[in-house]
């Protein structure tokens, strides 16, 4: 099964393309906390992306208004900026969004357009709070980066982009094209499994 998730962003647009191969375990999030082993997770990661909206405006459209011109440029980046693989159907993956709140207007217009653009695959909203409570290794709990950090937004972004290096580098996956923003396509890859877990 095919697993595309996005974490969403008026400038940025965090990608994670993976495929699952087995069941993930199941646990109750609400509760407590999960590590998870990585050798042990059947799953494949294919793809991440931070994917700088930007540069899909072209100049014909620089004098339109903010929220069309800002679909466009996201209905260009969807078109061209992601591949998927041959044999993706709507019988073989799932989309998953990061839910936005109505007063993030701009956020939750990318939301609702990404809902149109993949309608026909079954699609998940996740709740951002779930990713934080899933970790690859005892030194890279939520916990530790609200010690770290000031802010919650910063603690939440720090933790699950150190749990995909931690991924990748147990892996092997190569994510170095990704210079900049590599927390986006981290919330992306850790929401859909933290949702697979507690929902699956």
């Amino acid at each position: 099964m095919y697993r595309l998730s996005f974490d969403c962003g008026t400038k940025h647009l965090g990608v994670s393309l993976c495929c699952q191969h087995a069941d993930l375990p199941k646990h109750n999030l609400n509760k407590s906390f999960l590590k998870l082993k990585v050798k042990k997770l059947p799953i494949t990661l294919l793809d991440i992306q931070s994917i700088d909206l930007s540069l899909y405006t072209k100049k014909a459209e620089k004098n339109t208004s903010y929220n069309i011109s800002l679909i466009k440029q996201l209905h260009t980046a969807l078109t061209t900026a992601i591949v998927l693989p041959v044999d993706v159907t709507p019988e073989n993956m799932v989309v998953y969004i990061e839910f936005q709140m109505l007063q993030n207007q701009k956020t939750r217009m990318i939301q609702s357009a990404l809902c149109m653009f993949y309608a026909l695959y079954p699609m998940v909203i996740v709740k951002p709070t779930l990713k934080n409570r899933i970790y690859f290794h005892k030194k890279l709990t939520h916990t530790e980066y609200i010690r770290k950090y000031a802010t919650s937004k910063s603690a939440n972004k720090k933790h699950c982009e150190s749990n995909l290096k931690y991924y990748c580098d147990k892996t092997g996956f190569d994510y170095s094209a990704i210079t900049a923003k590599l927390d986006d396509p981290a919330d992306a890859f850790m929401q859909w499994i933290a949702y697979e877990i507690h929902h699956g």
